[in-house]
């Protein structure tokens, strides 16, 4: 038969095993389209076992048409002649046993067949442990799927002999099937809520943590890169890492609720994407530079040179308090940062003269004394208690304005709503508190280091990362309602 002829019985043979299954599907989770397999088959032949043989080809296109649809022999012989229509017959089951009959009468035969039909079957038998493995029916459990395996080999070893290549590889198809059954078996008892894990196909989605195992064998895992995910355990391989060698700033401070989900989170990629929506050249931009963070390097400024700690020891010394609390509310008119409220209720304490010094004194600590720094900032919240100004914005300004390098506001505004977004517990409390505050400062260095390519200099920067990215979720909601 000439090389013409051998593609035109190839092309026939696959334009009727198209036509006989148009309508099937298999039986795996993706239901794909039946077609597929024959032709699965046929490709493990030509590229793993190279079978050039034509009628072996074109059986394997065919090799389910008797069995699956309502082909006929005369159909097969008239298209593809009597040697395709022998092979065909050879691997097709005869329907009228029961299934186990059938599998057992398969074991039985397959010494006995062609070398034609060993290759097919060979190849067939691949395509069904792969397909077992990692794609299985639905209402396959592992002990089906186990049987399957062993009941496949048991065939196999009747087929030997005859195509070493393709032997080889249903041994290495087979040992990898085993490996995946025996892995989803282990995981599925010991995947608990709080594990590290990672999806061995999706890298992009990053480090991962169990956040609940679900009935039916599902999991719900929160990737860093994102966010939620719902799994099926026997759909998916995850692979289980040592909590210490796993170890990252937001899952160490994952924001969790009460019925075990994250919601609302925002990867980092997807917030730097509208952050320069509204920047486009980023913390370098003019825009940035004019409309953000010129007005709280104003502040910085004016604090060096309102507020110096050689200038505030100076006039400390001098009991001038008043003129402390002067500067200090000039340097905060620099930059905006407490609402009109918290604003007005620091001014009219500080009229107070036993206030001043409280105040005078306490800010000093905060800003300059070596005493620990939980120490000076419960005391300067103490302080600001007394005036009924303890605000989370007044207690905070002056460490951000002062020390932007290592400080930030806590804005509960903004601050709040940045954690929700990146899925950060702060364990927010509305009272000023040193725990909440330092979980702040855990959250700011976290994004700070998460945006290494658009070089933040300092906490200004970073707040404003935030500010942006608040702003621009309530102007979507604002939106959508």
């Amino acid at each position: 038969m000439s090389t013409h002829d051998d593609i035109s019985l190839l092309l026939k043979a696959l334009r009727f095993s198209a036509e006989k299954h148009r309508d099937q599907r298999r039986k795996d989770r993706n239901a794909s389209p039946y077609i597929n397999h024959p032709i699965q088959v046929a490709d493990i032949l030509w590229q793993v076992g190279h079978v050039r043989d034509v009628v072996t080809l074109a059986g394997a296109l065919l090799h389910d048409t008797l069995e699956d649809t309502n082909a006929t022999p005369e159909e097969i012989q008239s298209l593809c002649g009597a040697d395709v229509l022998s092979l065909v017959y050879e691997v097709t089951d005869d329907k009228q046993l029961s299934k186990v009959e059938r599998k057992r009468h398969q074991i039985e035969s397959a010494a006995s067949v062609s070398d034609r039909a060993k290759a097919l079957k060979l190849a067939d038998k691949i395509c069904n442990v792969y397909d077992i493995a990692h794609s299985p029916p639905l209402h396959w459990g592992h002990k089906r799927r186990y049987e399957y395996l062993q009941w496949s080999e048991q065939v196999v070893n009747q087929l030997r002999g005859v195509n070493p290549a393709l032997e080889t590889y249903y041994d290495d198809v087979l040992a990898q099937a085993r490996h995946r059954l025996t892995y989803e078996q282990e995981n599925a008892r010991v995947f608990r809520v709080g594990d590290r894990v990672r999806h061995p196909k999706k890298p992009q989605w990053g480090l991962g943590q169990i956040l609940d195992c679900i009935e039916q064998k599902r999991l719900r895992v929160f990737f860093v890169g994102v966010g939620q995910k719902l799994l099926r355990q026997e759909n998916t391989l995850l692979i289980r890492l040592d909590h210490n060698q796993a170890t990252h700033p937001l899952l160490d401070n994952l924001r969790i609720s009460n019925d075990r989900r994250v919601d609302g989170y925002q990867p980092l990629p997807a917030l730097v994407e509208t952050f320069l929506y509204h920047y486009g050249e980023g913390f370098y931009s003019d825009s940035y530079l004019n409309q953000l963070r010129q007005h709280r390097l104003a502040a910085h400024q004016c604090m060096q040179e309102n507020l110096s700690q050689t200038l505030f020891l100076q006039l400390l010394s001098a009991q001038r308090y008043s003129e402390i609390c002067q500067r200090a509310l000039t340097v905060l008119a620099q930059s905006p940062l407490l609402s009109d409220v918290e604003q007005l209720v620091l001014q009219e304490g500080l009229t107070q003269p036993s206030y001043q010094q409280i105040f005078a004194e306490k800010l000093y600590s905060l800003l300059f004394s070596n005493e620990p720094s939980e120490q000076r900032f419960n005391a300067f919240v103490a302080g600001l208690m007394q005036m009924n100004a303890a605000h989370w914005r007044v207690v905070t300004s002056f460490l951000f304005i002062a020390y932007p390098e290592t400080d930030m506001v806590f804005d509960p505004d903004i601050s709040v709503a940045a954690a929700e977004l990146c899925a950060f517990e702060l364990e927010y409390c509305s009272q000023p508190n040193w725990r909440t505050y330092q979980r702040l400062l855990d959250f700011a260095n976290y994004i700070d280091s998460s945006l290494v390519d658009m070089r933040p200099r300092d906490m200004f920067d970073v707040y404003a990362f935030m500010e942006v990215n608040v702003q621009a979720r309530i102007s979507g909601a604002e939106w959508t309602n």
